[in-house]
C-alpha cells in the first residue's frame, strides 16, 4: 500500500509519531525513511538518512535493508541496491 499516496502519508505521520515517542524504534525510522523517498525525490536525502539510521539501529532487520534497496533503485544506485537486497535474503532467506 505504500505506492498509494495517501498510504504513504499516513505511514510517514504515523511513524513520525512514533519516533517523536521512541527516537530508537528501528521499524518506525525505516518505515518513514521509506516514505519520505517515495514520497517526494526533494525528501529522498532524508528519507536515505533515516534508512541508515534503522539499519544502525537495528542491522539484522531484513525490513529496512529491503526499504533501502527500493530507495537505491529509486535513486538511480542499482548496484547499492542489489547490495541491500541481498542483505535482506541473507537475513530472512525463507522470506
Amino acid at each position: 500500500r505504500l505506492s498509494d499516496p495517501q498510504w504513504t502519508k499516513l505511514a510517514l505521520e504515523a511513524s513520525n509519531r512514533a519516533l517523536e515517542l521512541n527516537p530508537h524504534l528501528a521499524a518506525a525510522h525505516a518505515t518513514s525513511g521509506f516514505a519520505m523517498v517515495n514520497l517526494s525525490s526533494d525528501r529522498a536525502p532524508e528519507g536515505m538518512r533515516r534508512l541508515e539510521r534503522a539499519i544502525e539501529l537495528d542491522p539484522r532487520s531484513a525490513l529496512a535493508h529491503c526499504y533501502l534497496g527500493q530507495a537505491f533503485e529509486k535513486t538511480k544506485q542499482p548496484g547499492r541496491a542489489e547490495e541491500s537486497f541481498r542483505k535482506a535474503a541473507s537475513l530472512e532467506p525463507d522470506n
